[in-house]
Order: C-alpha cells, then sequence, then structure tokens
C-alpha cells in the first residue's frame, strides 16, 4: 500500500456536494414531514453540517477501502485540520516535514500490520483445508479447489472451444454466497435473483464454473492461491484468506452478437 495515503483523497466538487447535501432528507426518512421554515442563520449551519456530513461519510468510506479504522484518526486534529484546509492555510516547511514523516510512518504501520494478518491466515488457512479436506463428501482438485455438491445439476456443462477456436462468449447465471471461515458474509446475490459472471473471475471460481452442470449447486472452499492471494482486497478481503462460496448455476446463456446499424436502403 502507498504510504502516501493523502494521495488517495479526492475532494468533491462543489456542484456534487450541493446535490448531495439537497439529497439528504430523501435519503433519511420514507416520507418527507412538512418542511420547516428556518431563519438565515439556520440555513447557514444546516448546509455546512450536510457538506461536513456529506464528507464525513466519503472519507469514512475510502479509510475503510484502504483498510484504514477511523477510530485510529485523531479528530480533534482532524477537525483543525479541516478548518485550515478550508481557510487555505499554507503550511509552514515543518509542518509539512512532520506531515510527510507522520504518513510515511502510519503507511509503515499499516502494511505491517496487514502482512501480520496475512501471515496468521496463512497457517489457519493451511489448517482448515487440511482438515476440511478429509471431510465426507469433499473433493479436492488437482490446483487445490475443494468442493462439495449440495445438488447434482443434469443440465449442460460449459463447452471449451476447439484448439484454434474463438471462444463464444458466454454468461453464467448464478446464485451465490460468499463467507469467511468464520462464517462472516462478504458477498451475495441478490435474494431470488441469479446475476451473470463471465470467466473474468478469481481462479477457483472459474474452475468450478467449468466444471459445473446447470442446476447445481455447490460449496466451493477457495485456498488464498486460487482467491485474492497473499494481499487480498483492502478493507474487504484480508490477506490469504479462505473464501467459502455457496454457488448454484442456473443457466449458461449464449451472449448474443451486437446488431450491426443498418445503412439506408438496406433490409
Amino acid at each position: 500500500m502507498n504510504s502516501s495515503l493523502m494521495n488517495s483523497l479526492k475532494p468533491l466538487g462543489a456542484a456534487t456536494m450541493l446535490a448531495a447535501a439537497l439529497s439528504l432528507p430523501v435519503f433519511a426518512q420514507d416520507a418527507e414531514p412538512a418542511a420547516p421554515k428556518l431563519t438565515e442563520a439556520e440555513i447557514k449551519s444546516e448546509v455546512g453540517y450536510g457538506f461536513g456530513y456529506q464528507t464525513g461519510i466519503r472519507f469514512a468510506t475510502e479509510m475503510g477501502q484502504a483498510g484504514v479504522d477511523v477510530a485510529a484518526i485523531d479528530m480533534e486534529a482532524f477537525q483543525q485540520g479541516i478548518k485550515d484546509g478550508l481557510a487555505k492555510q499554507e503550511l509552514s516547511v515543518d509542518r509539512d516535514a512532520r506531515l510527510q514523516a507522520a504518513f510515511r510512518a502510519f503507511g509503515e504501520q499499516l502494511v505491517a500490520k496487514q502482512q501480520a494478518e496475512a501471515a496468521a491466515n496463512a497457517k489457519q488457512a493451511e489448517e482448515f483445508l487440511a482438515a476440511n479436506a478429509k471431510k465426507d463428501g469433499v473433493i479436492t482438485t488437482e490446483s487445490g479447489l475443494q468442493y462439495q455438491i449440495l445438488t447434482k445439476g443434469e443440465g449442460k456443462v460449459y463447452e471449451a472451444p476447439a484448439e484454434g477456436e474463438t471462444p463464444e462468449p458466454v454468461r453464467f447465471m448464478v446464485h451465490y454466497k460468499g463467507s469467511f471461515i468464520d462464517g462472516t458474509e462478504f458477498d451475495a446475490s441478490p435474494e431470488g435473483r441469479a446475476v451473470p459472471f463471465d470467466l473474468n473471475v478469481v481462479p477457483g471460481f472459474r474452475e468450478a464454473l467449468l466444471m459445473m452442470p446447470e442446476g447445481s449447486k455447490w460449496k466451493l472452499f477457495l485456498p488464498p492461491s486460487l482467491g485474492y492471494g497473499e494481499q487480498g482486497i483492502p478493507g474487504t478481503i484480508p490477506g490469504n484468506s479462505v473464501l467459502i462460496f455457496e454457488l448454484e448455476l442456473e443457466k449458461i446463456a449464449k451472449v448474443p452478437a451486437p446488431q450491426m446499424p443498418q445503412m439506408p436502403g438496406q433490409q
């Protein structure tokens, strides 16, 4: 991860901020109450809070995606930094140097923490997969993918193109739920609705799609090497995580060729 976390902070444009602030009541409740009459001072106060709220939401989201816990940040200093930034105060040479040193150290601490977590996860993954492979009904492929057949499908299986042929684009219509070995869910398809996937997915998921007949429901156990590896996805998938998917393949559908526009006079 880049130690200069400040580079990831992208300011909102004024128009975007205003639109977001104006939309706050819509997201806050189902039915809007009668608009209160506000004084000029109250308008100024509420608009200021709205801008600040949207900035806070965006900041917390971006920091979460970077794997940073906002609770680790000094809120008093953070608020002072916002005030100074809004006032366009120039940083002294000394303060600028201190900021660079602080962000560098903060980034190094974050990387060290993620590496320690990844090392612990790797050990846990090895132990889990070794024990899981011995369970009844668990099949382990040459790549290390483990799976259980929950429902045996009777439909067609993906047909790989002959050597030298261009693969025909297809969509795999699936229902899925992804979780970690502790049961924490990290992703899922919408309830009752299949979603399309092509083969541009993590290796373990791809391998399963290529083997599953339509109508199948499998439980997959992806070792880190067939998932998101040592790096993971900061803020979402810790490094060296075993990924467990309940995957149901509803249908393998061909992707229709795009319609070519007709020239005038063509039929």
